[in-house]
């Protein structure tokens, strides 16, 4: 695979499943209320929540090798989240079918992750690959492409991203693509259902 046939553009409702497919293979093993499932229901759940909003897709991006979706790539800024609309979730069907308490649970631990961006900032809400094609450059692809989005925006300094501790793998890429430690956060809340204990604060800064 060379980089020219890594294709990058905005996600659309299309590309719904394939990302959810992707986002399961890459962060299930983070939700410890989840890890009994299969992956076809959390992939359902990622679906039903909605992890991907049709009313919000500003920022989310795909990349694809043959027309294939193999990465996803979601940024955040200043100005994005103050104009995101509130997803349309009809709660009663979601804890009939999935439970009250993994709905909950889920629910605050992607709040709790979906971090606040300054006016100078564009962050990396999440990246992740398909299992079948990581070490082909397609993470560091969709990383410069973010770098990319960022120069684009006049106000913008920073290009940051959080790491879990324990995710060694991935945080050599983004030293490589030339991001720095700045803060390391203890996580006492999520820890109890979730596997993160830590995570890393990165920044890259541009200009």
């Amino acid at each position: 695979m060379t980089h020219s046939e890594i294709k990058i553009r905005p996600m659309t409702k299309a590309d719904f499943k394939s990302s959810a497919v992707i986002m399961t293979y890459a962060f299930r093993a983070k939700y410890v209320l989840l890890q009994s499932w299969t992956d076809e229901k959390i992939i359902d759940l990622t679906l039903a929540v909605p992890f991907f909003d049709p009313s919000n897709l500003e920022g989310h991006y795909v990349a694809t090798y043959q027309q294939k979706v193999v990465g996803v790539l979601h940024l955040n800024w200043f100005e994005q989240q103050k104009n995101r609309k509130n997803p349309k979730m009809d709660l009663v069907k979601l804890f009939r079918k999935f439970g009250f308490w993994r709905i909950t649970i889920t629910g605050m631990a992607l709040l709790l992750q979906d971090a606040k961006v300054k006016k100078d900032e564009m962050m990396v809400n999440h990246i992740a690959v398909h299992p079948d094609y990581r070490g082909q450059g397609i993470g560091a692809a969709l990383l410069a492409f973010g770098e990319e989005q960022a120069q684009k925006q006049q106000d913008i300094t920073k290009y940051t991203l959080m790491v879990i501790g324990r995710n060694k793998r991935a945080r050599k890429l983004y030293e490589r693509m030339g991001f720095k430690v700045n803060k390391v956060y203890d996580h006492p809340i999520t820890r109890f259902f979730t596997s993160v204990k830590t995570s890393q604060y990165m920044i890259k800064t541009i200009g």
